[in-house]
């Protein structure tokens, strides 16, 4: 199975190019100047099915592939947090 190619957009100002690379990690360097580059696309989820979806901020209209239901939500981090309350 092929994994699918994921668009990244470089953060420094004189740079800003795009590129693209198979899966989505959180961040990955710039091939031109080095710096950090971060993706364009932002994974979600369907509330209905639980199918992720991976949509950029410029898309409206989206629903989802496999149930077609309308209403998405961010997945939560797979970690944890532990607190002190005194």
């Amino acid at each position: 199975m092929m994994e699918r190619e994921f668009r990244y957009r470089c953060t420094d100002i004189n740079c800003r190019k795009d590129h693209r690379q198979d899966g989505w990690v959180e961040a990955v360097n710039c091939p031109d100047c080095g710096l950090r580059s971060l993706p364009i696309e932002v994974e979600y989820k369907c509330l209905l099915c639980g199918n992720l979806e991976y949509f950029d901020g410029s898309r409206t209209g989206i629903s989802c592939k496999a149930c077609g239901h309308r209403v998405f939500v961010k997945p939560r981090r797979k970690g944890f947090k532990m607190v002190d309350c005194n």
